[in-house]
């Protein structure tokens, strides 16, 4: 009578599978059990047909979406490696009260189960056949909601469970025969309810309340949603997310101009900053570093790194997601980032990394060691240069099962630094391949000591610790492997220290200019998100050429006020001349804009000119006016001015 349901259930399954891969295992063993089901009550036909239009819908759905169905089979492996990993890298310690009830209300449920199982007048195969579906999905709820017990990963086990027990009162499984006994099932399903509802408050004081309170007006948008998205308006979805208060947080003006329309890639859960800038984004196949969980996952994104498709910046905020060892996350990404990209820019939370060479880290094995839990392990011969690290532990057969039924339990590792000792959690999977242990990356500013050469954060000794209670999880018995790479930081040893600090500083001139001549006051002004210097024709800059420069580099540019509204500036002589030891002028450039008539002629202009610093000596930097009579409206700025040095200089330079 109901048989118009079966493919709504079906298409419904394909949507909420393409969408996440627990969404995807959960349907398949669903889907399988009413196979079996319909192949033993002998609906052969019927089994048949669900068991070929529903992987063949959900192909269909895949193309649909521009999807190549060659990617298909590497998408649910790479899915399947995400969710072997999350019970350990994700594991947070629930509050004890919430834990409590909600296990009291869990009993409850496996109660309810039994009891409807004795009591059930269906044939065997279909009352266990539906009992099997309230568990799965009963014991999904659970591990999503305690495996990251978070606050709101907590609520949805705290809202499905009084449901899914719900379905022990269909028809299908009562019994017209045990009525006299089904109070004891109201009962429980009430408590339930109840033990739930509490364990929300205690989850979140007035959590429940305001929920049911806010229950209309969230049917209300979520329709507005759905409707939005039907009518070609998907962007209104997220018009909270776009406020001004969340897009100032986020806004990263100079980033913006460094980067231009380039690739770049976020490393750090705060992605949406490339999204709300407009940047060119181009991200790694696993978005976010502390998701890589294991090898194979931190395996892909070193891949991409080590492709051309490769972003050509970086915004990296270094720190570490629910206290982890910060350069755990993405190690592998992580090494082939430091090694291959130099700092160029800072801008909000992130540091801006270019990419100047690609070439894999060397890493020479120096030591190996077998450990227990609580021993040290000293580090202090390998404490002057970086310093990297793998470590094995297994977890034990109990351990395993542990982590399928609960959560693993948290491994940490304490480094000792001098006086001090600091402690971080360690994930096993995600520290089989080498990550940087020394010096300690636990911010931007350690990350720039590294790139600077500066003394950091050394770490002397680690030791592996394991929680009491938790000690039946993993063997005792760890092994560690070392390693070094005398040439890390290889895209770095090819720019020196001063011409990188002066980038991220945001210093306009590098090195300063030796005289700066303009008819009005010359002053500093923000310009594509950097500073610049903006002086009015006729100006004159000159700059001393440092030793083993190869070429001087930056930008020049027609601000909009300068011929926007009542300011006219119908033309502008722009020219860079070169000096050298004999007082011979060449010119490196000459060039006449007319920002009024030509459009091209606005905004920001690179140039590069070349030098041969055994001759050259100085650099002019020369505007003038088209006319005298617009000198007053003739300004203009420079900005990002810097020598480049030749790469061999600094090839040592670590």
């Amino acid at each position: 009578r109901k048989r118009w349901q079966a493919p709504l259930f079906v298409f419904a399954f394909i949507i909420l599978a393409l969408i996440k891969i627990s969404f995807l295992t959960a349907p398949v063993a669903s889907l399988a059990l009413v196979v079996i089901c319909w192949i033993r009550q002998r609906k052969t036909m019927k089994a048949v047909v669900l068991a070929l239009a529903a992987p063949a819908g959900f192909v269909s759905c895949w193309m649909a979406l521009g999807q190549s169905p060659a990617h298909l089979f590497p998408w649910i492996g790479h899915a399947l490696e995400l969710e072997s990993g999350y019970s350990a890298a994700m594991n947070l310690t629930p509050k004890t009260p919430v834990l409590v009830a909600s296990l009291a209300a869990l009993a409850l449920f496996v109660g309810a189960l039994i009891a409807t199982t004795v009591r059930a007048r269906s044939g065997i195969l279909t009352t266990w056949a539906i009992l099997i579906t309230l568990a799965q999905y009963g014991f999904l709820a659970w591990k999503e909601g305690f495996t990251r017990s978070g606050d709101w990963h907590t609520f949805v086990f705290l809202w499905f469970l009084p449901m899914v027990m719900a379905f022990c009162f269909i028809e299908d499984l009562s019994c017209a025969g045990a009525v006299s006994h089904r109070w004891i099932l109201d009962v429980a399903f009430a408590t339930c309810m109840v033990l739930c509802v509490v364990a929300a408050n205690l989850q979140i004081p007035g959590f429940a309340w305001r929920q049911v309170a806010g229950f209309p007006l969230r049917i209300t948008h979520n329709v507005a949603s759905v409707f939005a998205t039907l009518g070609g308006h998907a962007d209104e979805v997220y018009a909270e997310c776009r406020d001004s208060g969340n897009v100032s947080m986020l806004q990263l003006d100079r980033a913006k101009g460094v980067i231009g329309n380039d690739s770049v890639d976020v490393m750090n859960y705060l992605l949406l900053s490339a999204v709300v800038n407009e940047m060119n984004y181009q991200p790694r196949p696993v978005i976010q570093g502390f998701v890589a969980y294991t090898p194979a996952l931190q395996k892909l994104n070193e891949e991409y790194f080590r492709s051309a498709n490769r972003p050509h910046f970086v915004m990296l905020c270094q720190q570490g997601t629910d206290e982890r060892f910060p350069a755990l996350e993405d190690s592998a990404a992580l090494n082939y980032v430091l090694n291959n990209y130099v700092p160029v820019a800072r801008d909000g939370r992130f540091l801006i990394l270019q990419q100047r060479t690609s070439e894999d880290p060397a890493f020479q094995f120096v030591h190996q060691e077998s450990l227990h839990f609580g021993d040290r392990l000293d580090l202090s011969a390998w404490a002057h240069g970086p310093l990297f690290m793998s470590v094995e532990i297994t977890p034990s057969l109990l351990g395993r099962a542990a982590t399928a039924l609960y959560q693993q339990q948290p491994l940490y590792m304490r480094v000792a630094t001098g006086q001090e000792e600091e402690r971080y959690r360690i994930v096993p999977s995600m520290a089989r391949r080498p990550f940087l242990v020394n010096p300690l990356l636990n911010s931007n500013y350690d990350v720039m000591n590294l790139y600077a050469s500066r003394p950091g954060k050394e770490a002397e000794s680690v030791t592996f610790e394991r929680a009491q209670h938790g000690a039946f999880e993993f063997r005792d018995s760890i092994t560690v492997r070392l390693y070094t790479d005398s040439a890390f930081l290889r895209a770095a040893s090819q720019v020196s220290v001063p011409r990188m600090l002066a980038d991220v500083q945001g210093r306009i001139f590098w090195p300063d200019p030796q005289s700066v001549q303009s008819s009005g006051p010359a002053q500093i002004m923000i310009f594509h998100g950097a500073p610049a210097l903006m002086v009015y024709a006729p100006s004159k800059i000159v700059v001393e050429i440092p030793e083993d420069a190869s070429s001087f580099s930056g930008y020049f540019g027609m601000p909009e006020g300068a011929y926007a509204g009542d300011t006219k500036t119908p033309g502008m002589e722009i020219s860079i001349s070169v000096q050298d030891r004999f007082g011979q002028t060449r010119s490196g450039l000459d060039r006449f804009r007319k920002p009024l008539s030509q459009a091209d002629d606005r905004g920001r202009f690179s140039f590069r000119v070349p030098i041969d610093s055994s001759r050259d000596r100085t650099i002019t930097l020369t505007t003038g006016a088209a006319s005298a009579s617009h000198a007053d409206d003739s300004w203009s700025v420079w900005s990002q001015c810097r020598f480049e040095e030749s790469p061999a200089d600094h090839a040592g330079v670590q």
